[in-house]
């Protein structure tokens, strides 16, 4: 059994959000995580990271990287070259890089080395059917991020119906999916991994791919109240790899999708061309999906994006599993010319 531990990260070397952390680079927090697991017998762990600085960190920073490390240069599609944030073309670049079993997408500045069990936990949710999520400690240096919007409103006490699992529930379309995630890798690649359409826009793309994956498997997510990942608030991402603006609201991508869910029209498989009735959404410039009123923080409600079409005649559509069979193949020709050089 092999455990893939996989981040995809755009963010600055070095955390300059809080005083203690100045010094820290941003591969440390995996790194001290990793070393401190108790794993049973048999169980190893690969680490695939996806970098969209790749070839611009410092060497020390690199130095944390474990060996053995899968380091993969970010994908340069479409919302790359254009400066706009592609963080689930990454997450599938991770995932198509992976050949563990069981994958565990984490985020930047996540630090789980006060829970020697973490790893052991999430395989014991899979051997009991379950893809096993993680709550978020929101932390600003060694204290609570109060101000963090999520802080404390993720999953609170009357959130859970008994003990301390969360075991999923018989709504699909409420799944406790959120940015650090474990799952089986055959699953995700049967459902072509995370939505590339979420891409040049604002969050969503985890909650999007947890329907998708209660949808399509029979396994449902959960959650555990002692299963906790440490997150530090952090600097925004690099950005002359990532700027700010967004193409579309991704919250209307979200509760249109929602929609045909609810309707039974959902295909669970993505990054292929998008349902009509989506694309119609997205280009109406008014998002009738919208539970957000003002609070709604797409800079462009009431208009269209001026590269909107731009980015839908760039939209990827491509079989994730192909192409990770591919990167597969590509390896092992490497390997094997390597070994006939040497």
């Amino acid at each position: 059994m092999r455990v893939s531990v996989l981040l995809a990260t755009a963010s600055g070397t070095y955390n300059a959000s809080h005083e203690t952390l100045k010094d820290v680079s941003v591969f440390e927090p995996l790194a001290a995580s990793l070393e401190a697991q108790r794993l049973p017998p048999g169980v190893s762990i690969e680490v695939v990271v996806v970098d969209s600085l790749a070839g611009q960190r410092e060497p020390d920073a690199m130095a944390f990287l474990p060996p053995g490390t899968v380091y993969v240069r970010a994908p340069e599609e479409w919302c790359f070259k254009n400066r706009l944030r592609h963080h689930q073309a990454d997450k599938n670049a991770a995932l198509a890089s992976a050949t563990g079993q069981v994958c565990y997408m984490i985020d930047d500045w996540c630090w789980f080395d006060h829970d020697p069990d973490h790893l052991a936990r999430i395989l014991d949710y899979n051997r009991r059917g379950y893809f096993l999520g993680t709550l978020y400690d929101w932390r600003f240096g060694d204290d609570p991020d109060i101000e963090t919007p999520f802080q404390g409103r993720d999953w609170r006490e009357e959130d859970w119906p008994r003990g301390k699992e969360w075991l999923g529930g018989s709504d699909p379309m409420k799944p406790p999916s959120f940015g650090v995630q474990a799952y089986s890798r055959a699953a995700v690649l049967d459902i072509g991994g995370y939505d590339e359409a979420y891409d040049a826009g604002s969050g969503f793309g985890d909650l999007d791919l947890g329907i998708r994956l209660q949808v399509a498997c029979r396994r449902k997510l959960a959650l555990d109240k002692e299963h906790k990942i440490r997150h530090q608030r952090h600097g925004p991402q690099d950005p002359d790899v990532v700027s700010d603006d967004v193409i579309k609201c991704n919250r209307a991508l979200y509760f249109a999708r929602q929609r045909l869910a609810e309707g039974g029209a959902l295909d669970p498989v993505v990054n292929k061309p998008l349902h009509p009735a989506i694309v119609e959404v997205l280009n109406s410039a008014q998002c009738m999906f919208c539970s957000a009123g003002e609070q709604c923080d797409f800079p462009y409600r009431g208009e269209v994006h001026p590269q909107f079409q731009e980015w839908l005649a760039n939209l990827p559509n491509y079989d994730l599993r192909r192409y990770a069979s591919a990167l597969r193949k590509q390896r092992r020709l490497r390997r094997r010319d390597d070994g006939a050089q040497a």
